[in-house]
């Protein structure tokens, strides 16, 4: 078994992935790069837990490094709630908010000030394709699934089976779409 993505808690097994610390500094350099002064990180818990803390970690470090305002994360329940980020946003004088967006929700975000068109940017970590209409990081799963059928065939060639006793992971970097 190899997993994709850090989608198994347990057990373990070798597994590729995005590069989730990588992905953050890119998203946030860019922002820089763009002139935001106070970018705002919204995720929702479960998946916070499961990605093992990577992004929000990475949020931290760049704020304090590239010498943003941290902003506390939004931690969100696993429901869609536009005017929660909405509301956070004002609250918190977010100028540029990070997270895991659809394309389908770029409209109910622009509708609330936030995206395209607006004085806030929005900034997607899970970008569907390049040339998608929603700036941020395009993951490259094809790369992944790649280097995890590489990983495969190696461990069928070693006759490796069962839970590894050290499981591997191997990353991924993200790159930037516009």
């Amino acid at each position: 078994v190899v997993a994709h993505g850090l989608s198994l808690v347990s057990p373990v097994f070798h597994r590729t992935s995005n590069d989730h610390h990588q992905s953050m500094m890119l998203a946030m350099l860019e922002a820089q790069r763009r002139g935001y002064r106070r970018p705002g990180f919204t995720l929702d818990g479960a998946t916070t837990v499961r990605l093992e803390y990577r992004w929000e970690a990475a949020y931290m470090v760049a704020c304090a490094k590239l010498g943003f305002a941290t902003i506390p994360p939004l931690l969100l329940p696993t429901r869609w709630r536009p005017d929660e980020i909405a509301g956070w946003v004002r609250r918190e004088q977010v100028d540029v908010v990070i997270g895991l967006f659809l394309e389908e929700q770029i409209d109910e975000l622009a509708r609330r000030g936030i995206g395209a068109q607006a004085d806030i940017g929005l900034l997607s970590l899970s970008v569907a394709s390049l040339g998608s209409p929603l700036s941020g990081i395009r993951q490259n799963p094809s790369a992944m699934g790649a280097v995890a059928a590489d990983q495969l065939v190696n461990m069928v060639e070693r006759n490796e089976t069962g839970i590894p006793a050290e499981p591997i992971t191997l990353t991924i970097e993200g790159v930037w779409n516009e």
